[in-house]
């Protein structure tokens, strides 16, 4: 089983990535994750409903194809559809396309070997200095493109580097066109932040349709009639604020 929970094998899952997990919010048989599903964890969105998922630190596998969704004639909001199968078993994790989640994992991807199996990670949490930290990592073995980290039980994993930024004398690097925030950057105007990062989700599109979807056209003919989970808003942790931005 690829997901980092004892939880029976199934022949699709649909995830969402939110409130820094993997979420399950249907179980195979169509049902809806509620209270009385074992093992659901409640969370509460933005606009203060309830929402029960079964959660995942991890998912393992090979990414079969990933797929955008121009969702802008509806009432949900444009998404990626990453398609990934370990053994029998598929998957499908959805991310809006403006979730720091998706760019975090859209920065990765142009250095990914998609041949190779690989865990993609979520993590939301705050350090010991009290600042939040939340993102996504990939993990991949013999793959070049990658920088060994030491976890404290001495493990060590191979998570797979930024193909747009580059941290380097205690400031950020830019690479490959990655649009560059101004030296004169407000990071508590809301206005300035929320432009910026408009300018960062077009470039992300962009080179997604740039470099990787023509990487799955085939596996994209033999998916394209898969059926998505369209709300996933209700997913998407709550709004950037200076501890949560990522330079």
């Amino acid at each position: 089983m690829a997901l980092g929970n004892n939880q029976q094998s199934q022949s699709r899952i649909f995830l969402t990535v939110g409130f820094g997990k993997l979420r399950q919010k249907t179980l195979a048989t169509g049902q809806k994750v509620d209270e009385n599903t074992p093992n659901a964890v409640k969370r509460v969105t933005q606009q203060g409903a309830d929402t029960w998922a079964l959660e995942f630190d991890f998912i393992t596998g090979r990414i079969e194809s990933i797929q955008y969704k121009d969702n802008s004639a509806t009432k949900f909001e444009n998404s990626f559809d990453v398609l990934l199968r370990d053994g029998i078993d598929h998957y499908q994790i959805s991310f809006t396309e403006d979730s720091k989640f998706w760019f975090g994992f859209m920065e990765l991807l142009p250095n990914v070997n998609f041949n190779d199996d690989l865990t993609i990670t979520v993590f939301d949490y705050v350090n010991k200095e009290k600042v939040r930290k939340s993102g996504i990592n990939i993990e991949q073995f013999n793959n070049k493109n990658t920088r060994e980290v030491t976890f404290k039980d001495s493990t060590i994993h191979p998570f797979i580097k930024s193909f747009y930024k580059d941290y380097q004398d205690n400031q950020w690097k830019f690479l490959n066109g990655y649009p560059a925030p101004s030296n004169s950057m407000n990071w508590k105007d809301k206005d300035d932040v929320k432009s910026y990062f408009i300018s960062v989700k077009k470039f992300l599109r962009a080179e997604f349709a740039r470099l990787i979807a023509g990487k799955f056209s085939k596996a994209e003919e033999k998916h394209e009639n898969l059926p998505s989970e369209q709300n996933i808003s209700e997913n998407i942790p709550e709004g950037i604020d200076e501890d949560d931005l990522p330079y």
